[in-house]
């Protein structure tokens, strides 16, 4: 549309400019509004993801429990020996089906991931064990929980209500006292990351023979 620029001159000689362009019509606000509404609604969304994704989705308490005490487990062991850890359980208290993404056992020496390796990470569900959680075995516990009930830890889809034991394989390659404090795992519900910890310790001394002050509670 054409611009026109009319000149009026007020009785103090100042000079204004006046635009002659007729004003949107309240349709034309009305659309943009409801653009720029859409637009900023997209975006809340998309930021509030991202808040999700970045805080790993742990908005309060999650539908994973496990133990709530503080436990260490010992096990005395040859250099080049294999033992599995499996004491821990969790359980799926939610209403929905959760999927295991991954375990992490932290460490305050850093010199422990080379020490006591993990060689596997599986689960079993509580009703697949026969004769009892494995605790601390030597082996991979194929005597107490058979490989054929076991399934791998990530991706394992838990059913609301189910229960299943992890199992951590793992091997001595360095002599000395070592200690794994905690374990996190982590899963998700739907869209959203979340995960959870566990002050659960498991200390390894090699060789078997060595004079060890176990921790074992």
């Amino acid at each position: 549309m054409e611009r026109r620029a009319a000149v009026m001159i007020t009785p103090s000689t100042q000079i204004r400019f006046m635009s002659t362009e007729d004003p949107p019509s309240k349709g034309i606000l009305s659309r943009r509004w409801v653009l720029l509404s859409s637009v900023a609604a997209v975006l809340g969304l998309a930021l509030l993801f991202a808040a999700v994704r970045l805080t790993d989705g742990s908005f309060g308490e999650g539908p994973l429990k496990g133990p709530s005490s503080v436990t260490t487990e010992g096990l005395y062991l040859d250099r080049g020996g294999v033992a599995t850890w499996g004491s821990v359980l969790v359980r799926n208290s939610g209403k929905k089906t959760l999927t295991l993404d991954g375990l992490t056992l932290q460490y305050r020496d850093h010199r422990v991931p080379a020490a006591i390796p993990i060689l596997r990470l599986q689960v079993v569900l509580e009703q697949a064990m026969q004769n009892g959680a494995i605790g601390m075995a030597f082996g991979n516990g194929d005597k107490i929980v058979p490989e054929s009930r076991r399934a791998r830890l990530q991706g394992f889809r838990l059913r609301p209500g189910e229960r299943v034991a992890i199992l951590v394989q793992y091997q001595a390659r360095e002599n000395g006292q070592w200690r794994y404090d905690s374990m996190k795992v982590n899963y998700h519900e739907s869209w959203r990351s979340r995960h959870v910890s566990f002050q659960q310790a498991m200390e390894v001394c090699v060789p078997s023979k060595a004079a060890c002050s176990m921790a074992e509670s």
